[in-house]
């Protein structure tokens, strides 16, 4: 692990907790300063991968930080992932240059057809500020241009996720989130704890999307430096992460995400699994309540089995299928072909806990159909160059795979695809998009990179 976790890193989270403490404890007027700055100097830097990776992680409510429940991050009424995209976008244009993406003609459909449905229907600027950050699938590539920044930039969330680990472990021991305990809620309907009954378990969501990217960045690197056991300790980290938060989408889609990786191992590596694994079992079974938390996420997972067997509620755990599908689906029978835009009737029955159905609902079968295109471009693709290049079947797979648990997400815990999404939904997927796009038109460099 020497040489790993160096000064950049250390750097990146002393800045983030430098905003933590202006952001909560000092006047507003000198938080807003210090946005103002980070977006400046964003734009002036050529670090891109830095600033884009500390974006991604104070967007991530690692914590609690920075969430909506405990003082979201605004520049005057402009939410911070509005104008951090923006500065994105005028970077790329700065730059002066264009990159090649095999997503690009279907991109260009999907503006079309936004245009059509954003001008046919009620206008509302929240939709432009929804839409923006899918622009990302342009910029990225600009701003990540080599494998060197696509390293740094992940080596950068590798350092994040401690500490969404170490804000989980919080959570788990006190029944609170870090952020809430330091600075106190300034919003209803934060509690996620589920009460009165010590047998229940705690939903430490937050920053579980960063969870899942280094998730996905430690099979892309472990395809490349495959003895690696810093980036191995970065998997189960991950691992862990997202089960205790007894999601189940969520842990279907790590289990997904790790299948190439397992699939792959030699008998060389077996020995470094075995031995990091011994050290993660001998503290989770040394910890009561996480102990705890980890059987109580996992009894939660068997649920799947009822829902397999026909109970649609998955033993009275589960209404997506039941309370919440049945408005959103009806309405998108009344509309089927373009859906219903951004009307009225999609605004009054939206729910983005049905990915599927919202989406239809929203730009109907034509939409549907143009977002799975984009997706099926993705996979093929990577499939092409995991057949063509052997030797980044691994790398492709793990991609590939990172990319059907974002569907699984989509389809059983939250929307991950579509127009109208989280910051983080749209960020993550052109993160992935920039990652096989690098690895379609740089195949000889990732190549070079294996050891």
């Amino acid at each position: 692990m020497a040489g790993i976790f160096v000064r950049s890193e250390f750097k990146f989270l002393f800045l983030y907790f430098v905003l933590v403490f202006v952001h909560y404890v000092l006047p507003n007027e000198i938080g807003q300063i210090l946005l103002i700055s980070i977006l400046v100097i964003f734009y002036s830097s050529k670090k891109d991968y830095f600033w884009l990776a500390f974006g991604f992680l104070i967007s991530s409510s690692a914590a609690g930080f920075f969430s909506f429940f405990t003082k979201p991050l605004v520049i005057g009424p402009v939410p911070f992932f509005v104008a951090f995209t923006i500065v994105a976008i005028a970077k790329s244009i700065k730059y002066g240059k264009f990159a090649k993406y095999f997503y690009f003609n279907i991109f260009i459909v999907l503006v079309f057809y936004y245009s059509v449905l954003r001008f046919s229907t009620k206008i509302d600027h929240n939709i432009i500020k929804l839409f923006l950050p899918l622009t990302l699938l342009l910029v990225l590539p600009l701003l990540l241009k080599t494998f060197q920044d696509i390293q740094k930039f992940f080596h950068l969330l590798f350092a994040g996720l401690f500490i969404v680990f170490i804000g989980q472990w919080y959570h788990i021991l006190t029944g609170n989130d870090l952020a809430f305990s330091l600075f106190g809620v300034v919003r209803a309907g934060y509690n996620r704890i589920i009460a009165g009954d010590a047998s229940e378990f705690i939903r430490s969501v937050e920053g579980i999307y960063l969870s899942y990217m280094t998730l996905i960045g430690s099979t892309f690197f472990l395809s490349i430096k495959k003895k690696s056991r810093y980036y191995l300790i970065i998997l189960l980290i991950s691992l862990v992460s997202i089960w205790i938060t007894a999601t189940r989408g969520w842990m279907i889609a790590s289990f997904v995400a790790v299948i190439p990786y397992f699939l792959n191992l030699r008998k060389r590596q077996i020995s470094n699994i075995l031995l990091v694994s011994i050290v993660f079992i001998i503290l989770i079974t040394q910890i009561t309540p996480f102990k705890r938390q980890l059987n109580l996420a996992f009894n939660r997972l068997e649920t799947v089995e009822q829902l397999v067997g026909g109970d649609a509620t998955a033993g009275g755990t589960l209404t997506r299928l039941t309370d919440r599908h049945e408005p959103v689906w009806n309405k998108f029978l009344a509309s089927p072909i373009f859906g219903w835009g951004w009307s009225d009737e999609y605004m009054l029955n939206i729910d983005p806990h049905v990915g599927n159905q919202n989406l239809l609902m929203n730009v109907g079968i034509i939409g549907f159909i143009l977002f799975l295109s984009l997706i099926a471009i993705y996979l093929n693709r990577l499939s092409f160059v995991g057949k063509k290049r052997k030797k980044l079947k691994q790398l492709s797979q793990s991609l590939i795979f990172g990319m059907l648990g974002i569907v699984v997400i989509h389809s059983a815990s939250r929307q991950m695809i579509g127009y109208e999404l989280d910051f983080m939904a749209p960020f993550m997927l052109s993160i992935l998009f920039t990652l096989a796009n690098y690895v379609y038109y740089h195949p000889d460099e990732i190549v070079a990179q294996i050891i």
